[in-house]
């Protein structure tokens, strides 16, 4: 059980965590996904230990006596335990913002939401006979509401009201509320004399109140600082009377100032100061017309900014945002993926990320690989952590005493980096915790499971590959007891296992993980990522390619690729398609080898090796290309999801793919694919020439052109997390009423997000 400091009389620490346990049982019971404490004091204590220990999330609304009458200390822990605080004005956000520390990677971020409480402002309205406060009683009357305590300031008021008897102004004052100070203040009245003109109406309720606003002249709040430190956010009051269209005359406080603008909407002056605070009513009174005036933009300003049915569903939006999965912590252990690199594994990274951010979604990344600084960045927060100096030192050592080589270097420097990683994610705790883990599959990779399991919520694992068998196959697997152990035990140990493909499906099914905790998801496209007809006419015009047929290839340059036999096609189409070019985008160890390939055809002048281009310039030479190639080579046990493939589709032009793995389930229903035999050079040629005799070819737009997305993707995971997630709490399957069908679908969370 996590640890949750309680203070003060010890008595009162053990009621409070006998009520937090109650409310834990309870909040199981009811199947709560969420829990908001309405104040900062004591309810959000007890409301952080039951969460704690229902492993539920929750939230906190902050006002004033809360704030101000508590201790820092304790007050600056539930803020940034708290998944989010929402405070009622803006100098209480930046109070509450003060208190917050930097996230693990030094930046601070801010958790604390402004969302006004607003007003009715239908119901408080001026009077139909009066609908900008018109024509004042014969006896003008001043009006005051609110609790009868220090900080209101009441007894400065009527200071003021004896100044304005002193100089003979009409007027009458009504002061509304109940309290504490209730006979102090009718002592007061009587000693200054003004009985007369002053009535201490007692509490009233809210039709009482709105009835106050619209039989008087102007409204008055002074408001202060108290001795302890109490004072206003935004009184409610104040902003009720502007939006019955009256003038007001208020103090100069922070939370006040928000609402009032001086000589705008209202009049402001210094607090605890009688004589100005009887000035400005005399303002007031004695020119009605302006008085008139400021009510009139009094109201206007609160309709538009503090409306109360604007500022609810606010509230409510962001309430609503809570119930499902908000925040992800991605794991990536592998040093060779690159988060900020070129490569597809990294852009796969990049683009959950970016999905998940869309879906209105908080990410942090932990990863074993930066990648170079001025590679594409992430986004999201990214810490960076492996085996540091000394380990490494260690390794090398044990290396070399046991003639293991680089092959058990490589092996033990990925076991020791778990150490590292799940060290530097847990630095995240004191600010930010999630609701769910997302690892990459990586050998031995097991720190996205501690963390896990530290924080009590599901881990979805990634699988891409068989990466035991790869490393067994190509590179000499090493510890290899050690690695088929893990590997096994992380499968069954995930509450869901992401794979891109089928074959990967079955090859996690023979790890004994059940079917219904594996989820197919093939690699996908961004759909905001499309080409730029100026971008690829000036790639066409740089590589010489305007005027010709471009047939197109995007990827890494491997055996697999089958790059060769595009190569091969080519020579055998250039006779019956002389303006035949290809476009060849990508590096990798095949690149000298094709480029020898192509001079021993003769084609060297047909093709164009663009090398490694950043990813977000892909599209652009995508949309150069008349026709798209992905000519695989035939292979056993074809487990890949082609990420190039996805993008081939996005763009909508004529792709000629091998039917090979699951390539012909991927596309099915696109009519501009054309499925050909796998290495078949003499199948391509014939389709490049078909296509090359038809002509320009427009990109398809409509029909069936396939739009599985990054956000397809991260919609499906975020589902699979949160039944996750509620079957570790301890739910069945959701019903209707239940909170499943209040979780926000990603666009509203997105749209919640931006606003």
């Amino acid at each position: 059980m996590a640890r949750v400091a309680v203070s003060g009389h010890p008595l009162r620490s053990m009621r409070r965590v006998r009520e937090a346990a109650r409310l834990a049982c309870c909040l199981r019971r009811d199947r709560i996904a969420h829990v908001h404490a309405a104040w900062a004091h004591t309810p959000a204590t007890v409301v952080r230990m039951a969460c704690r220990i229902a492993g539920i999330p929750w939230s906190m609304s902050a006002h004033a006596k809360d704030i101000h009458l508590t201790d820092p200390r304790p007050l600056a822990r539930k803020v940034q335990a708290a998944r989010f605080t929402v405070a009622c004005s803006a100098a209480h956000r930046e109070l509450l913002a003060s208190l917050e520390i930097p996230e693990a990677d030094g930046v601070r971020r801010s958790k604390v939401k402004l969302v006004h409480h607003g007003v009715d402002t239908r119901y408080f309205a001026p009077a139909l006979e009066h609908p900008t406060c018109g024509a004042a009683p014969e006896v003008p009357l001043i009006l005051s509401v609110g609790r009868l305590v220090p900080k209101k300031g009441f007894p400065v008021l009527l200071e003021a009201a004896s100044r304005l008897a002193a100089r003979r102004v009409d007027f009458r004052l009504e002061i509304v509320g109940g309290g504490p100070e209730h006979k102090r203040l009718d002592a007061l009245v009587a000693s200054l004399g003004i009985g007369d003109r002053v009535v201490l109406s007692g509490m009233a309720v809210r039709d009482e109140v709105r009835a106050a606003y619209r039989r008087a002249s102007c409204f008055v709040l002074a408001c202060q600082i108290g001795e302890d430190g109490d004072r206003d956010g935004i009184p409610n009051t104040l902003a009720e009377a502007m939006a019955c269209g009256l003038p007001v005359v208020a103090t100069r406080l922070p939370g006040i100032e928000e609402v009032v603008r001086d000589g705008v909407t209202g009049i402001l002056v210094p607090p605890q100061d009688p004589a100005a605070l009887a000035c400005a009513l005399v303002q007031i009174l004695e020119h009605p017309e302006r008085a008139r005036a400021i009510g009139a933009k009094a109201r206007e300003w609160v309709a538009e900014h503090f409306d109360g049915r604007a500022n609810g569903d606010r509230r409510a939006r962001r309430l609503g945002r809570a119930l499902g999965i908000e925040r992800v912590l991605y794991v990536s252990a592998d040093r060779g993926v690159p988060v900020r690199g070129h490569k597809g594994a990294s852009v796969h990274v990049r683009s959950v990320v970016a999905a998940l951010a869309r879906a209105g979604v908080e990410t942090r990344i932990v990863t074993a690989c930066g990648g170079p600084g001025d590679g594409p960045a992430p986004d999201a927060p990214m810490i960076e952590a492996r085996c540091g100096r000394a380990g490494r030192a260690v390794v090398r050592l044990m290396a070399r005493l046991t003639g293991g080589g680089e092959d058990l270097q490589r092996a033990l420097l990925r076991l020791l980096d778990n150490l590292w990683l799940y060290a530097s994610a847990r630095r995240l705790h004191a600010t930010w915790v999630p609701d769910l883990v997302y690892e990459r599959y990586a050998l031995t990779a097991v720190a996205g499971s501690w963390l896990a399991r530290h924080w009590r919520v599901p881990l979805i694992l990634e699988v891409n590959a068989p990466l035991a068998d790869e490393e067994q196959a190509f590179r000499g697997l090493r510890l290899r007891a050690l690695t088929r152990w893990i590997e096994a035990r992380l499968l069954r140990r995930a509450d869901r296992v992401v794979v891109v493909s089928r074959a990967l499906r079955d090859w996690v099914l023979r790890h004994g993980v059940s079917p219904e905790r594996i989820i197919v998801l093939p690699n996908a496209a961004d759909r905001s990522a499309s080409g730029s007809a100026d971008a690829a006419r000036a790639i066409r015009d740089g590589a010489g390619l305007d005027g010709h047929f471009v047939v197109g290839f995007c990827g890494s340059l491997k055996p697999w690729h089958g790059v060769v036999r595009l190569l091969d096609a080519a020579a055998l189409a250039a006779p019956a398609a002389p303006s035949l070019r290809l476009l060849i985008v990508g590096d990798g160890p095949e690149r000298a080898a094709l480029e020898r390939r192509a001079v021993d055809l003769g084609i060297r002048d047909r093709v164009c090796f663009t090398g490694a281009v950043p990813h977000h310039r892909v599209p652009d030479h995508l949309a150069a290309c008349d026709v798209l190639a992905a000519p695989y080579e035939s292979m056993d046990g074809f487990y890949f999801s082609p990420l190039k493939l996805a993008e081939y589709l996005q763009t909508g032009r004529p792709v000629l793919a091998s039917a090979v793995g699951e390539i012909p389930q991927l596309v099915e229903g696109a009519a501009h694919v054309t499925l050909l035999p796998p290495g078949d050079p003499e199948s391509i040629a014939r389709e490049i020439v078909r296509h090359a005799r038809g002509g320009p070819v427009a990109p398809r737009t409509g029909g069936k052109l396939p739009t599985w997305t990054w956000d397809d993707v991260v919609d499906r995971i975020l589902e699979a997390g949160e039944r996750a997630r509620r079957a570790r709490w301890g739910w069945s399957e959701p019903t209707a009423s239940g909170p499943a069908a209040a979780v926000p679908r990603a666009t509203e969370a997105a749209e919640e997000v931006r606003a």
